[in-house]
């Protein structure tokens, strides 16, 4: 259970960061696609072209190199500093250096800049939101985090612990609450809007979230403090970290919405405010499609908004402005 919830910890950032990029896809299924196979391949090939490095390394130094830096230094020494140890070094380095580069980019800067656009719109674009994110890397000091094997791994296992009840909470509120239906127009009102809950906050996400990690963060804390004689429950319970923290917090998620429900929640807009379904997925989804009627009475997707009643019927305001 400690090897999978490591794994999923790996994997629970761009888990929960999905959405910055699924949006993107010009269909469900091209999304689907892309990220099963990509992680089923790289994960492979990471995993096995580690184990052959390490492997490879242990039989030429005598010695296992599992951090990348700590190899590369070796290469340097054994080589004598000779022109081929140095051209080798500077490629891998390269690569290294790119690869961090890149997954920084997508997995963190992007991610951090899309949320920090959606609480601050008004002062911070997506640009600027990355950027922050950036600066804000150096204060944590993330190079720290892999100074060793046993901190590395306790890193990974720790994003279950917190990652795993956001995870459950969304997947909750989207398949169960929601039944994967998303009233687009009511995404950017504030007032008078489903998503906007008490003064812009779900609360009821958030005692979900403290239950969901309550129950873990103790084997994390041993796990930390490197305690001689730690208790066995806890440690059980954080080597289940994901699947416990997902269960709960869905749970307690979905009884709160039941206590205190949220009305219209799995409702749709009956327009197709912004021409977002082509004609036969409006139709198949029981919506008006802009392309059939507001065409003919040269109406666009702002002008319905501006004429539509904030948390009024849409398809009653389109027919009337229509008249």
């Amino acid at each position: 259970m400690a090897g999978i919830n490591q794994s999923i910890g790996g994997l629970a950032a761009g888990i929960t960061n999905g959405s910055d990029f699924s949006r993107y896809a010009s269909s469900r299924r091209h999304y689907l696609i892309g990220t099963i196979s990509s992680c089923l391949v790289t994960g492979v090939l990471v995993s096995l072209i580690g184990l052959v490095t390490a492997s490879a390394a242990q039989k030429i130094y005598g010695e296992v190199y599992w951090n990348p830096p700590d190899l590369l230094m070796v290469m340097m020494d054994n080589g004598n500093g000779s022109s081929k140890s140095r051209a080798a070094v500077f490629f891998l380095s390269a690569g290294f250096a790119f690869t961090a580069m890149f997954e920084n980019i997508c997995g963190n800067a992007i991610a951090g800049g899309i949320d920090l656009a959606g609480l601050f719109p008004r002062y911070i674009d997506i640009r600027r939101g990355a950027i922050i994110t950036f600066l804000a890397a150096w204060i944590v000091q993330p190079w720290q985090l892999i100074n060793r094997a046993t901190t590395f791994i306790t890193v990974l296992s720790s994003f279950s612990v917190f990652l795993a009840p956001m995870i459950g909470i969304m997947a909750c509120d989207y398949y169960l609450l929601r039944k994967r239906r998303v009233r687009l127009s009511h995404l950017y009102r504030t007032e008078d809007s489903s998503y906007y809950f008490w003064k812009g906050i779900n609360w009821r996400a958030i005692p979900a979230w403290i239950c969901g990690w309550a129950p873990t963060i103790g084997g994390l804390i041993v796990t930390v403090r490197m305690d001689p004689n730690p208790s066995r429950p806890l440690v059980q319970l954080y080597y289940m970290a994901f699947l416990i923290g997902f269960f709960i917090s869905a749970v307690v998620f979905y009884l709160l919405n039941l206590a205190f429900p949220i009305p219209d929640m799995d409702q749709i807009d009956e327009v197709d405010v912004y021409g977002t379904f082509t004609e036969a997925e409006a139709r198949k989804l029981g919506v008006v499609s802009l392309s059939d009627d507001a065409s003919m009475a040269g109406i666009t997707g702002a002008e319905y908004m501006q004429t539509s009643v904030v948390g009024g019927d849409e398809a009653k305001a389109f027919r009337d402005y229509k008249v």
